[in-house]
């Protein structure tokens, strides 16, 4: 059955970082999968901004990409979950540094190996949480 529904458009708010040719290699020279460790940090960098803001992780979406085409190199996107935005990723942008040392302690600290909803699995994941490669992070 084709569903013939109309476009819907999300304008929100956001930030994005891309991800630099010498930290790619070093993920890839490791045998890690690119997209997967890119998610895992994705997801992780949702689960901490609850530590700096009011906000439930489901107030914050997320993208990864490993050639965003506007880039031309990988990147992660975090966006306001809401309509219009609601300042999280302005936020997050503002606490960046911190944002990211934490987000990368939550990952270095969890004792799973694999990824868990500790970590890295996020219930709102579009990709059923695939791929996900917690230690791609170790490099």
């Amino acid at each position: 059955m084709k569903l013939d529904l109309p476009e819907h458009v999300f304008e929100t708010e956001g930030l994005w970082f891309i991800i630099n040719n010498e930290t790619q290699a070093a993920i890839e020279s490791g045998k890690f999968d690119l997209a997967g460790t890119l998610h895992a940090v994705e997801h992780a960098l949702i689960a901490c901004m609850p530590l700096f803001s009011f906000c439930d992780r489901g107030d914050i979406g997320g993208l990864s990409h490993t050639g965003f085409p506007a880039f031309g190199l990988p990147a992660i996107f975090i966006y306001d979950g809401h309509e219009g935005g609601v300042g999280l990723s302005k936020r997050a942008y503002d606490i960046f540094e911190d944002l990211l040392a934490s987000t990368l302690k939550v990952l270095d600290d969890c004792p799973c190996s694999d990824g868990c909803p500790s970590c890295t699995q996020d219930p709102q994941c579009g990709n059923r949480n695939e791929p996900l490669i917690k230690t791609g992070r170790s490099f």
